[in-house]
């Protein structure tokens, strides 16, 4: 299925959730995102920062469980749009975070990290399929970056939606997720 036609669907599914069902979902997934994170060795957990007004899983739970925990490390990125890049942050809780023009939360001042040495990455997208193909805004800025870790590295879409039955395009450049966490459930394309 065409990625801008599931892009117009699922942006339109979202504004169409009510307040209430929103924050039932986000609450669903960032309670089994934190699961996950206990039941791994995760050190450094990379972690997108939602923009809440576009009705993004609401990530600050899973943040703040992260930065209160002794064994993990939490890692926001930077969205650099001239450069078409991302950096990643180290967090601690003396590290600032403010949004950009963009409504992004982004990190003031704090240490770099780079991607070989990120465990696990939860990754933003407005739909997947049954594969572990994912549509998020089309910039490219995820994929490229996932390019860059470990081939280890266990990634983990974060979505407010099941997956949609048809098949998404991909191309050469897409990299696949290796779980997505939903309201409904877990899902594993490892298998």
């Amino acid at each position: 299925m065409n990625k801008e036609a599931i892009r117009k669907r699922f942006l339109k599914e979202r504004k169409e959730l009510s307040d209430t069902e929103y924050q039932q979902r986000c609450t669903l997934v960032s309670d089994q995102a934190i699961d996950l994170i206990k039941g791994t060795i995760s050190q450094k957990t990379h972690l997108f920062l939602p923009i809440i007004k576009n009705k993004e899983v609401n990530t600050w739970p899973i943040y703040h469980w992260l930065i209160d925990s002794p064994q993990h490390t939490p890692v926001i990125s930077k969205t650099h749009f001239k450069k078409n890049i991302l950096s990643h942050h180290s967090m601690t809780r003396e590290d600032d975070i403010q949004e950009s023009n963009y409504g992004i939360p982004e990190p003031l001042h704090s240490i770099t990290v780079d991607p070989e040495q990120l465990d696990l990455v939860f990754v933003p997208l407005l739909a997947f399929d049954t594969f572990g193909n994912r549509v998020g805004y089309g910039a490219g800025f995820y994929d490229r970056f996932l390019a860059q870790c470990q081939k280890d590295t266990l990634k983990v879409g974060l979505a407010i939606s099941p997956p949609i039955e048809e098949t998404i395009e991909t191309n050469d450049f897409d990299v696949p997720l290796d779980l997505c966490i939903t309201h409904k459930g877990l899902y594993d394309f490892r298998i």
